[in-house]
């Protein structure tokens, strides 16, 4: 038997992860991935955890050094992860 309303999978996952409130979740993720991409293997080393709520950024490093070279590449580490998002999604970075 042949259907006549037939959908493409990536349009039904969409509609799924949109009724169950799940896109943001999933965009939080993304931003966490493309700053591990922009921190690199160098700076990643040092990176403990990195999470997201509200629209702040929070990276958790172990080295002091890191911290303070972070802290002077904030906003430019900002700008990067919204420009690979493709929206306004950080609105600050807090390390500790």
């Amino acid at each position: 038997m042949r259907r006549s309303q037939t959908q493409r999978l990536g349009d039904l996952l969409k509609d799924y992860t949109r009724t169950q409130h799940l896109d943001g979740k999933l965009k939080e993720l993304e931003i966490i991935e493309h700053c591990h991409e922009i921190l690199g293997r160098t700076m990643g080393r040092y990176v403990r955890r990195i999470t997201m709520k509200n629209g702040e950024l929070t990276i958790e490093v172990s080295s002091s050094i890191v911290k303070s070279e972070l802290i002077m590449l904030r906003e430019e580490l900002r700008s990067q992860i919204n420009e690979k998002a493709g929206a306004s999604l950080v609105s600050r970075i807090i390390l500790k």
